[in-house]
């Protein structure tokens, strides 16, 4: 995505704190910190029910996030901080990019064909 574009993206996690960052390892990202004491299950084996990989992990919403056309994937890294058992780190992640389809033609552009 381009730089410009990066001040539109909100994050959100009920009980999380996103504050954007920019530096010239990283480019820009997000920090995340937890407004409270926060403790994750160890991660389930495949097939695990649904409240134990609840358990294990924080579903972050993201909004206004503009990719650049031509890409079919983008990594997302956030810095975590004071959850319970870990040391503070990155998360990293690859996305899917789903394109929207090309606009119709207008009526204009098709008469003149």
């Amino acid at each position: 995505m381009a730089e410009a574009d990066v001040a539109a993206i909100s994050l959100s996690a009920p009980g999380w704190t996103f504050t954007p960052y920019s530096d010239g390892v990283y480019g820009s990202y997000f920090a995340a910190t937890a407004d409270a004491a926060v403790t994750l299950a160890p991660a389930p084996g495949a097939g695990a029910p649904a409240a134990a990989v609840a358990a294990s992990t924080i579903a972050i919403a993201v909004s206004g996030l503009r990719a650049v056309t031509g890409v079919a994937q983008a990594h997302v890294f956030v810095d975590y901080y004071a959850v319970t058992g870990i040391a503070d780190g990155v998360a990293e992640a690859t996305v899917t990019v789903t394109q929207p389809p090309p606009p119709p033609p207008s009526p204009a552009a098709s008469q003149a064909s």
